[in-house]
């Protein structure tokens, strides 16, 4: 059991649990200058025009086209002359700069309407949209003002509202800094709606759950409890009653009860008896004891819900007996392929509740009706071909799914709450009855349409890992422990897990596969908008956050603020077929079946959702059918989804190292979900990792900052039809002229490059995608065309270089790329990408399509292949070294890599002034060419791009006043 160790201390064990203490660093205090924001007059609205050169970005529906944009106002913002490259870093080091699906797992990106950063000087930047409602416009503020409290651990000074307005069509947008409010002003109940108090007894906890919605503090000072929370006003919120919170306090009370007398049976056992055992033998035996005991008295560690699948065994045992016949009478080469013995086997583990022997066959006859032939039959009928088929159906047809309540929560309005939120969830995977409600939030897509647009490159992984396993939980960025006693919360505190399995390998799960991670994690990503839309969501958040209250107050040894709770009349009488129907007017779901569900259940098209009769198949709780997709099959692996709630408990909170007054890490950097036992500061180098695994290296000196990013071990960092490998991401930004570049790379490999540039009139914002995008996106046309990869490279318009070794492996130059493409075949069947290729590409339009691996290499890679005769030149338009050699140079400098510059002008200034010549009249004849084209836009960033390398140059100066007037 997960608090195994955590719950006992006695002579044989001896446990110590400690704070990390970190020591004095950086004082977090005020007296900082306030930020000038030199770009951003109050009142004067800037129009920001956005570039993006990106194959990748064109596929953006235009919500995320929307959260991309929002990003980049953020990063324009941060261009403002008042921030410097560290801070710049400091403050938005989890936010990527482009938003790839195969960033996310090392991205804190922010969803909604809403962005927002602590920039330091005591400053939180919010960026709202400029048609708010009042009421919107206050609990947008309020969100923000909460989240950076939970990160920082408490209230900075200032708060700088920006108002936006985009417009997708045009790809611009306008930005107005409007007001300077101060933050303690937004927890001031009288117009933000923030209300705080002491809780001392019940109807101290009565007058504040009726004052808030939504809980955001918790403090105890001496022995007493201060609660902090807020009124949402833009919309009626699902709230809880304390009748709710005295569920859940009852439920752990009776939680810590059971293992408090567990540890004194084993103290009374064992304290006075070592039984002659050495100390390790004995702590050993101890712990063994330990856990039978915790099996045997069926202790769990928090309280909780989830629906477990069960079985009819009798009804499998019977389905096994009806058709033993006809799998006698399988042969291949003449001998039989099952056997009395075998059938025997399975029959007896049914006997005893084991359904895995039973699977196995089943799947084990699928395997041979794939290999053979139905002529093994001697005249088959239809209606044994039918027997056949109904027994493939019998893990489906002869199972259940039963309701399990952890802790005391079986017939409470919470249990209700879990059970229906938990229910829903597999609902809207499976598209249950067409109602996923993907008509009233866009771009929620259940799973069985986001499986269909997985790639091939996942085909391995999800044959072999068919089932999922889904639950809510906590979010760990969703809540701060501090110092003095305190919890704090953002707005939302709940996430949605998953892991994927095989019912043939029970006990053994894994990350999540592609389709199930795209739909859960979207899901996640907007959990707030999903809540707003069925607030049994929003109230399912509340229930998280009062049931992490009470295990931070528990695990702090101070239940008994709480104490009074246990006087509450807490209702057990609820039955969730009931329930639902009792509260059918306030649920988004509505297709319930008010009688049983019929013998025929499984032979009708997703008929409405019904129940079993109480204690069907000898169940104490609620149990119903199994659900399904219309034909949920991927890969020919049907699908199951199972799941539960999970809610805080008090291991969750000993995990967690309390943020102190005084940290290691600079104010700017605190987030909810860092690690405060990683943080580690040595060569200049700041390292800490999140509690989700991902690393973090900070470097910067006066000119250029780096961030460095690993996923954890075993992420994952794919889309649905292309994959990354798991290597380390870096950044580097800089301060040019204008504005500032950020460059983007995985390993040696550029990713893209983002500039902002503040021009007289306006800001240009540009991403441009470079090799790792140009490769993939090459690759997805090149897998799509099913053509032959020679014919399909050089007659491609992008490709300007193609190289063929052994007539299998394919090195291409693409335009704008700085390093050559490898291009490879992937074998049928693989899975991971093997040693040596950075990315796996597949398009996702047709099932059908070709596999590729890719790898990034430089020009001495292919001129060596070349002059060694291992590798042929089918086409070469543009020499890869002589014309241009200074190339990297010039992109060293229009990207702010100014120490390689500054080194490459040492090794040759002859080179240098030479190419420099040249590279400047190309520029020239560029800029010329977009205002012959009236691409202004283009021809402002190139101008100012230029003006940042050589200066203001007369030729340049025209251009830019040519430039400006148009």
């Amino acid at each position: 059991m997960k608090r195994l160790i955590k719950r006992f201390s006695f002579l044989a064990i001896a446990l110590a649990t400690a704070l990390l203490i970190i020591g004095l660093s950086i004082p977090i205090n005020s007296n900082k200058p306030a930020v000038a924001f030199e770009y951003f007059p109050f009142n004067e609205p800037q129009t920001i025009n956005f570039q993006a050169k990106a194959y990748s970005l064109n596929k953006f529906t235009e919500r995320q086209k929307k959260d991309q944009f929002l990003d980049w106002l953020l990063f324009t913002v941060e261009s403002d002359p008042s921030f410097s490259t560290k801070e710049i870093s400091e403050a938005s080091y989890d936010i990527s700069p482009v938003r790839f699906d195969y960033l996310k797992p090392v991205s804190n990106f922010e969803y909604g309407d809403t962005r927002s950063l602590y920039v330091g000087k005591e400053t939180i930047v919010a960026l709202i949209p400029q048609d708010s409602s009042p009421e919107q416009r206050i609990d947008y503020l309020a969100h923000i003002a909460d989240k950076h409290r939970q990160n920082l651990g408490r209230i900075p000074e200032k708060l700088e509202v920006f108002e936006y307005q985009l417009d997708l069509e045009t790809d611009t947008a306008q930005l107005t800094r409007i007001e300077e409010l101060e933050t303690n002003s937004l927890f001031d109940d009288k117009k933000y709606g923030y209300h705080q108090t002491y809780i001392k007894k019940l109807s101290d906890l009565n007058q504040f759950m009726a004052k808030v919605d939504d809980i955001t503090f918790a403090q105890v000072i001496d022995s007493d409890l201060l609660l902090g929370g807020r009124k949402i006003k833009s919309h009626s919120y699902g709230k809880i009653s304390v009748e709710d919170v005295a569920a859940l306090w009852q439920s752990e009370n009776k939680i810590e009860k059971q293992f408090k007398q567990l540890i004194t049976d084993i103290q009374s056992k064992y304290l006075l008896n070592s039984q002659g055992l050495s100390q390790a033998e004995f702590e050993k035996k101890v712990i063994q004891d330990f856990q039978e005991e915790l099996q045997k008295r069926q202790l769990v560690d928090g309280s909780g819900f989830s629906l477990d699948p069960a079985y009819d065994y009798q009804g499998l045992s019977e389905s096994l007996t009806k058709i033993s016949s006809q799998l006698l009478a399988f042969k291949s080469n003449g001998k039989s392929i099952f056997t009395n013995q075998e059938i025997e086997k399975v029959q007896k583990s049914l006997s005893q509740n084991n359904v895995f022997p039973y699977l196995h066959l089943i799947d084990n006859l699928k395997l041979k009706l794939n290999d053979i032939s139905f002529s093994i039959f001697e005249n088959p009928s239809l209606e044994s071909l039918k027997e056949i088929y109904d027994f493939l159906q019998t893990p489906r047809t002869r199972s259940f799914q039963r309701a399990r309540y952890d802790g005391d929560l079986e017939g409470t309005e919470v249990g209700m709450v879990l059970y229906y939120t938990d229910l829903l969830a597999k609902l809207w995977a499976l598209d249950y009855l067409g109602t996923t409600p993907e008509r009233y939030i866009a771009d929620f897509q259940p799973l069985t349409q986001i499986s269909a647009k997985v790639s091939s490159i996942y085909e391995q992984e999800l044959r072999e890992l068919p089932d999922t396993r889904v639950w809510f939980g906590h979010q760990d960025k969703g809540f701060q422990i501090a110092d003095n006693n305190r919890i704090l919360f953002a707005r939302n505190a709940t996430r949605i897990f998953a892991a994927s399995s095989n019912s043939l390998e029970p006990g053994k799960e894994t990350i999540a596969t592609t389709n199930s991670e795209a739909f859960l994690g979207w899901w996640n990503e907007h959990y707030e908008e999903v809540a707003c839309y069925e607030p049994q969501y929003e109230r399912l958040n509340e229930i998280m956050k009062w049931s992490l209250v009470i295990s931070w107050l528990n695990e702090s040894e101070r239940g008994e603020s709480l104490q009074f709770l246990q006087t509450v009349k807490v209702s057990h009488d609820n039955w969730f077929p009931d329930w639902v129907q009792a509260n059918i007017e306030q649920l988004k779901f509505k297709e319930w079946d008010t009688t049983n569900c019929s013998e025929d259940f499984y032979s009708t098209d997703q008929p409405k959702v019904c129940f079993y009769p109480r204690g069907y198949q000898g169940t104490t709780t609620e149990a119903m059918p199994l659900l399904s997709s219309k034909s949920f099959e991927q890969f020919g692996k049907s699908s199951f989804v199972s799941g539960g709630v999970s809610l805080g408990d008090s291991k969750t909170i000993a995990d967690r190292t309390p943020l102190l007054k005084a940290s290691k890490i600079r104010e700017l950097l605190l987030r909810g979900n860092i690690d405060n036992k990683s943080i580690n500061r040595g060569n200049q180098i700041l390292s800490f990792k999140t509690l989700d695994g991902v690393t973090y290296d900070l470097k910067a000196n006066q000119s250029i900052a780096s961030i460095t990013v690993k996923a954890q071990d075993g992420a994952k960092l794919r889309n649905l039809d292309s994959e990354l490998a798991n290597i380390e991401l870096a950044r580097q930004i800089s301060r040019t002229n204008n504005g500032i570049t950020i460059n983007f790379v995985a390993g040696d490999t550029n990713i893209g490059s983002l500039k902002t540039s503040k021009t007289e009139n306006a800001f240009i914002v540009g991403w441009r995608s470079l090799d790792i995008d140009l490769g993939q996106s090459l690759a997805l046309e090149l897998s799509l065309s099913k053509s032959d990869p020679v014919k399909f490279l050089d007659a491609h318009p992008k490709v300007n270089s193609l190289v063929i070794q052994d007539g299998l492996t394919y090195y291409v130059k693409i335009d704008d790329a700085q390093q050559w493409l490898k291009l490879a075949s992937a074998s049928e069947g693989d899975g991971d990408i093997p040693p040596g290729w950075t990315s796996q590409v597949a398009s996702s339009y047709d099932s059908g399509t070709s596999k590729y691996l890719l790898a990034w290499v430089n020009d001495s890679d292919v001129e060596k292949q070349l002059s060694q005769g291992q590798a042929k030149q089918v086409r070469r338009t543009a020499e890869i070294d002589s014309a241009n050699e200074n190339q990297q140079f010039f992109d060293d400098l229009e990207n702010g890599r100014y120490e390689k510059a500054a080194a490459a002008i040492a090794d040759d200034p002859t080179a240098f002034i030479k190419s420099k010549k040249v590279h400047l009249s190309n520029k020239l004849k560029e800029i010329d060419g977009l205002i012959q084209n009236q691409n202004y836009l283009d021809a402002t960033q190139v101008t100012e791009d230029s003006i940042n390398i050589y200066g203001q140059q007369p030729d340049l100066m025209n251009r830019k006043a040519v430039v400006n007037l148009k």
